[in-house]
């Protein structure tokens, strides 16, 4: 008898987290007999395939449907997996989920923001900002939701869905571990002793977003109206700042197209690993010691929290940058009256940059005990967010998260326990 096979279909440019989630079901799939095959967009096809994974481009492109629908018809897969369903609103593809299910091939969606199956409107901050004309063709302010057809049913994942939610699985409890020791790793980036290392994630989105914004405001412009570095320098400048309030010298690294030692300071240096596959990052943020993102759904900071290196999601819920903040110094408030004056509107209220998503997660947090144990600092409050650093970098550095996932997978399915259970005739 032939192995089952199952068929990921992975449309997004942007959203590594969904297609690292799917990766995570699929190699559980694998171990449980299944053939796993996916199909990824442009942008994700290489980290995919450096990744272990058997991948081939997915076009985004509405002129391929009928080529996209035949090729799935032809593969014939036992299931077929939506990863995520939300992607079809979001971002452009080539087939519709409607298509896909009139192939008759059972289907599952991927729910990992937990949206769940009823329409929904997403507000996108960034595309409400002053001239976000130029950037609506990939940030339209709203995206409506459609509803998903009756009966198509959901797996989340852990840890962003809570333990009493339907669909959901354990991502973490049978994965991977790191194929490389701190030591190693340290090494390899040129982390000297003495220099903790902390992690950076930072939304790719938001990075491309505001550099749109700021080609399109410059237009007609003399250079003394433009700015002189890019959003993503300017929030250099912020961290680095932000991280010479730590007591301890740093090596912040983040993962970026390209690697290179961005500018440092004497106290804190920059390091861009170039594109990882992974197993690398796996390894990579098992090493760190500590990770920070602007995200705080993020399914790489949970996988960090469930190695035991400690987290903090960075937010805004105060709408205002540094120079709004009673608590900010003179330079502090100079940097943000100044980044205000080239990105106005940028300190924008999120959980999840540059979305913003202060009211869209209702119900992805309610009876959430990982995201609950989160620690949460305000981005643009340099002395809170000092000290959370601080104190996450200590021996006596919060680990709640890493607890409430424990304890949380060891009552849940694995992926393919999921699928197997589920009637999709």
């Amino acid at each position: 008898m032939s192995a089952r096979t199952a068929l990921f279909l992975c449309p997004s440019n942007f959203s590594i987290g969904e297609l690292h989630n799917a990766m995570m079901a699929g190699r559980d799939l694998l171990a449980n007999g299944w053939g796993v095959r996916y199909m990824v967009s442009r942008r994700n096809l290489d980290y995919a395939r450096s990744s272990g994974a058997d991948a081939e481009l997915l076009s985004e492109s509405e002129k391929d449907a009928a080529a996209v629908l035949e090729h799935v018809r032809s593969l014939a897969p036992d299931l077929l997996l939506l990863a995520d369903h939300h992607i079809w609103a979001l971002e452009p593809t080539a087939v519709s989920i409607g298509e896909l299910l009139e192939l008759g091939i059972p289907t599952v969606a991927a729910d990992s923001l937990c949206l769940g199956p009823r329409a929904r409107t997403l507000d996108l901050a960034i595309a409400h900002l002053q001239g976000a004309e130029s950037i609506r063709h990939w940030f339209p302010p709203t995206v409506e939701l459609p509803p998903l057809p009756k009966g198509l049913p959901v797996i989340r994942a852990v840890p962003v869905a809570g333990p009493g939610m339907a669909g959901a699985f354990a991502k973490y409890a049978s994965g991977p571990l790191p194929t490389r020791s701190k030591e190693q790793v340290r090494e390899q980036l040129g982390i000297e002793p003495g220099r903790r290392l902390v992690m950076l994630a930072r939304s790719a989105w938001a990075a491309a977003a505001h550099a749109q914004l700021a080609r399109g405001r410059s237009r007609g412009r003399n250079r003394a109206e433009r700015p002189a570095k890019t959003y993503y320098q300017y929030m250099n400048d912020w961290f680095s700042g932000v991280l010479d309030l730590v007591d301890e010298p740093i090596a912040v690294v983040g993962v970026q197209g390209v690697s290179r030692v961005e500018a440092s300071t004497n106290r804190t240096r920059f390091v861009s690993t170039g594109l990882l596959s992974a197993d690398e990052f796996l390894s990579l943020v098992a090493a760190a010691d500590l990770y920070v993102t602007d995200n705080l759904t993020s399914g790489a900071m949970a996988q960090a929290a469930y190695l035991g290196t400690p987290v903090i999601a960075m937010q805004n819920t105060t709408g205002t940058g540094p120079e709004g903040l009673p608590s900010s110094t003179t330079a502090q408030r100079k940097w943000g009256e100044e980044v205000e004056r080239f990105y106005p509107g940028h300190a924008f209220p999120f959980l999840v940059n540059p979305y913003g998503w202060t009211e869209e997660l209702t119900d992805l947090l309610a009876d959430n005990p990982y995201l609950a144990a989160v620690p949460r600092a305000e981005i643009f409050d340099a002395g809170s967010l000092a000290k959370a650093l601080s104190h996450q970098l200590s021996a006596e550095a919060d680990r709640g998260a890493y607890e409430a996932l424990v304890r949380v997978e060891r009552d849940l399915p694995g992926a393919a326990a999921l699928i197997e259970g589920m009637d999709l005739r």
